[in-house]
């Protein structure tokens, strides 16, 4: 399934999918390479917890476990076995796609605020898992990415090779969104984020979808966290089991318009820059000025335009 190339909106796409690529190689500053890989990368993560948060309307506040199952797969295999972040990023996909069936199986059964809060706990279960074990994990202090050169390692001196393959991952997931959203699948999932029980009266069996969607999300989440932390090279249990990361991609989801495809995107491109410019002109201010800025944004989104950017245009 492909996009329909005869509608306006098409084009109008490829045109800003265009326009996202060649800002950050026409300017080739450090600043923008790097806004750009964090817009591209953030993009990503929203849109993929989309698929959950926003077509199957379950609230999903743990969903940093698959980043930082992703970022640990590919650090461990490539520090302990000399293995390709590559190949660790396909097996991170495989290890996370398993933790979302079991996580999924009981947990997509709650409704409301409980599937929320026990995401959350679930998150903050293996956090403290990762800390204690120290031996292999590196514990509450981390562990580097080996700094091997290459295409095979994922780690450049050029820059702009980085926003290659975050443009190319944001682009992966953002097709395979658009096409689950066109599916019969999508369809169900919208059918049970707006009535569950009526959706189940007809056939559909909600669980099952769920889980799907579920495993769907959390491998192209893992697959974008084994990314992140290889362009960071380092990792540790507090920002990739991160709470504040959890929600920070959920509220760009909400800001852009739940439910959509380009509204996690939007929401991404609206606010983060806003933050990054904050955090750079507001630091000598105070720490976690950027945090102020992200919610009085959510504020004012939430009281003008409550469909988001992408249900308000």
């Amino acid at each position: 399934m492909f996009p329909d190339f005869r509608s306006p909106k098409t084009y109008v796409s490829l045109i800003l999918l265009i326009v996202m690529f060649i800002v950050p190689i026409a300017t080739g500053t450090p600043f923008w390479t790097n806004l750009f890989v964090l817009l591209f990368v953030f993009s990503a993560l929203s849109v993929a917890w989309n698929i959950v948060g926003g077509y199957a309307g379950q609230l999903s506040l743990g969903h940093a476990v698959f980043y930082g199952i992703g970022g640990y797969t590919a650090t461990l295999l490539t520090q302990n076995f000399g293995i390709s972040p590559w190949f660790g990023m396909l097996v991170g996909a495989a290890i996370s796609a398993v933790v979302a069936i079991i996580i999924s199986y009981p947990t997509l059964r709650l409704r409301g605020p409980f599937f929320a809060l026990a995401t959350i706990a679930i998150l903050e279960v293996v956090r403290l898992l990762v800390i204690h074990e120290e031996s292999w994990t590196g514990g509450s202090s981390g562990i580097s990415l080996p700094l091997n050169i290459g295409w095979a390692w994922i780690v450049f001196r050029e820059k702009i090779n980085y926003v290659i393959i975050a443009f190319g991952l944001f682009l992966l997931v953002t097709w395979v969104s658009w096409y689950i959203r066109k599916s019969r699948i999508g369809h169900y999932l919208i059918a049970i984020r707006e009535r569950e029980d009526a959706a189940l009266a007809v056939g559909i069996h909600t669980v099952r979808v769920k889980i799907i969607a579920a495993v769907v999300s959390a491998m192209l989440t893992s697959i974008i966290g084994t990314f992140h932390i290889t362009y960071l090279t380092f990792v540790d249990p507090s920002s990739a089991f991160s709470l504040e990361l959890s929600i920070q991609v959920a509220m760009f989801a909400l800001i852009g318009g739940l439910g959509t495809v380009a509204g996690p995107i939007a929401g991404t491109f609206l606010v983060l820059p806003i933050a990054e410019l904050a955090r750079g002109w507001l630091s000598s201010v105070g720490n976690g000025m950027h945090g102020l800025i992200y919610g009085l944004i959510l504020v004012a989104v939430v009281l003008t335009i409550p469909r988001g950017l992408a249900g308000a245009f």
